[in-house]
C-alpha cells in the first residue's frame, strides 16, 4: 500500500492489475476496517477498466493482417484484460453485496463475452493444478472453465442486488412482480449449480495436493455459493419481505441457512476456508437467518403466519448452532470484532435453544399466545445496537443489519410481503 500512488501514476493495464491484487489482498485479510478502502479502489479499477474500454467488445477485436506469431502474443494480452476485467466485475459484486452499496459496473453497460473455456469433454481428468497452467493449453482452458463459472455466479448476484436489495422507490419492473423475479432467479441459480458437475473438480477424498486444498476446486464450496445465493433470493429485502408470510421462502432460508452452516464447518475442518472480513460476514448472516427461520416458525400458530414443514429436534439446532459458533470462533481469533461476533450469536443461539426447549414441554398454544414472551425476541432486543454497529455499512445498508432491523421492526406489529 506505500506505493499505491505510484500505482495510480500509471496507465491502463499496469495500473489495473496492482489495483486487483491489492483489492484481492484487503478482501481476504482479517481486518474489516479495510472494507471501505476495498469499495474505493474498485471504484478506481472500474473506472480504469471503462477509461481502456474493457467493457466493450470492439476493444478486443485484433487487424487481420497480423501474423501468426503476433496475432498469438496479442491474444494472449487481450485474455489478460478481459480476464482482468471479469475479475474486477466479480469483486464489485462481493463487496457490493457485503457493503449493502450499488455496484460500480452495471450488466447493461457491458457487451464483451466472458473468456472461451473448455466444454465438459475437454477437460483433463487428472488433479493437477490448474493455476499456473500456460496459456492455450489444456490447463489453461480448464482453470479458464472454473474462473468463469465463478463469474458467472457472481453476476446472478448482481441481479438479486439489482431485483430485491435496491431501494424500492426508484425501482420499477413493468408487467413482473418481485416474486416472479426471484422464481427466475431462483431457477437461473438452479441451472448454475447444476453445471458445477461439469468443472474439473477435485473429489474429497483424493490424497493431499496443491489442487486438493483449493476451495475453487471442492464441489462443497460451490453448493455453499448456491446456498449462500438463496439466502439472498429468499432473506428479508428492500423489495421483498414475506419471510413472516411465505411458509416457502421460510423453509428456504431455513434450508439454505442449516446447510450453509454444515457446509462451513466442512470446509473449516478440511481447512479450505478462508478466514477473512467477507467470511465472517457470510458465517455470522448464515447464523442469523438460521435463527430467524426457527423464530418465525416457533413465534406463532395463526395461520397467516409462516411456518417450516417440519419442526426441528431440539438436537438438531443444538448442532447447527454449535457448528455455526465453532466456525465463528476458529475466525475471530484473529481479531476483536470478529470476537464480538461471535460472542453475539452465542447469545442468540442459546435464547433459540431455550425456546426451543420451552416448545417441546409446552402446548404449541400456550406457547405461541404471547410473542413477546419468547427467549430469543428479548436476547434480541438486548443485541440490537451491536448487531447494527456489527454491520460492515455505516448507514445499516448491508446484510446483517436489514436482516435485524426486519426482525426488530416485525416485533412491534404485523409483517408485510412489501416494505
Amino acid at each position: 500500500m506505500t506505493r499505491l500512488a505510484d500505482v495510480l501514476a500509471r496507465d491502463g493495464i499496469e495500473r489495473l492489475q496492482p489495483l486487483l491484487l491489492v483489492c484481492q489482498y484487503r478482501m481476504g485479510t482479517t481486518s474489516s476496517n479495510t472494507t471501505t478502502r476495498v469499495w474505493h479502489l474498485i471504484g478506481v479499477a472500474a473506472r480504469t477498466c471503462l477509461e481502456m474500454g474493457l467493457h466493450r467488445a470492439a476493444t478486443y477485436a485484433l487487424p487481420r493482417t497480423l501474423d501468426d506469431a503476433t496475432r498469438k502474443v496479442k491474444e494472449e494480452e487481450m485474455e489478460t484484460k478481459r480476464r482482468c476485467f471479469w475479475s474486477l466485475v466479480a469483486l464489485d459484486r462481493v463487496t457490493s453485496l457485503a457493503l449493502g452499496r450499488p455496484l460500480a459496473l452495471q450488466l447493461e453497460d457491458i457487451d464483451v463475452d466472458l473468456p472461451p473455456s473448455s466444454t465438459a469433454d475437454q477437460l483433463p481428468e487428472d488433479s493437477s493444478p490448474l493455476s499456473s497452467a500456460p496459456y492455450g493449453t489444456p490447463q489453461y482452458r480448464a482453470a479458464t472453465s472454473v474462473f468463469v463459472h465463478i463469474v458467472r455466479y457472481r453476476l446472478i448476484c448482481g441481479k438479486i442486488i439489482n431485483a430485491l436489495h435496491r431501494s424500492a422507490k426508484h425501482v420499477t419492473f413493468s408487467n413482473t412482480s418481485y416474486e416472479e423475479m426471484r422464481t427466475a432467479l431462483a431457477r437461473e441459480l438452479q441451472e448454475w449449480h447444476t453445471e458445477t458437475a461439469n468443472l474439473p473438480l477435485v473429489k474429497s477424498d483424493t490424497a493431499a495436493s496443491p489442487a486438493s486444498g483449493s476451495s475453487f476446486r471442492s464441489e462443497e464450496w460451490y453448493r455453499l455459493l448456491y446456498h449462500n445465493g438463496m439466502l439472498m433470493l429468499f432473506r428479508p429485502s428492500p423489495c421483498l419481505n414475506d419471510a413472516a408470510v411465505n411458509s416457502l421462502a421460510l423453509q428456504n432460508v431455513y434450508d439454505s441457512a442449516r446447510e450453509a452452516i454444515s457446509l462451513y464447518a466442512s470446509l473449516h475442518r478440511s481447512r479450505k476456508l478462508n478466514y477473512s472480513w467477507i467470511t465472517m460476514h457470510a458465517v455470522f448472516l448464515a447464523g442469523l437467518s438460521y435463527i430467524f427461520a426457527l423464530r418465525h416458525h416457533f413465534s406463532g400458530s395463526e395461520p397467516q403466519r409462516a411456518r417450516l414443514h417440519t419442526t426441528p429436534t431440539i438436537n438438531q439446532v443444538v448442532n447447527d448452532t454449535r457448528a455455526c459458533s465453532k466456525v465463528l470462533v476458529a475466525v475471530s481469533e484473529r481479531w476483536d470484532l470478529a470476537r464480538n461476533c461471535s460472542d453475539l450469536f452465542d447469545r442468540l443461539s442459546d435464547a433459540v435453544v431455550a425456546d426451543v426447549v420451552e416448545a417441546s414441554v409446552a402446548a404449541p398454544v400456550q406457547f405461541s399466545a404471547d410473542l413477546a414472551g419468547m427467549t430469543v425476541d428479548s436476547t434480541f432486543r438486548d443485541c440490537f445496537g451491536d448487531l447494527q454497529s456489527l454491520g460492515l455499512d455505516e448507514f445499516h445498508n448491508d446484510a446483517i443489519s436489514q436482516l435485524s432491523q426486519e426482525w426488530f421492526f416485525g416485533l412491534g406489529g404485523e409483517s408485510h410481503p412489501y416494505y
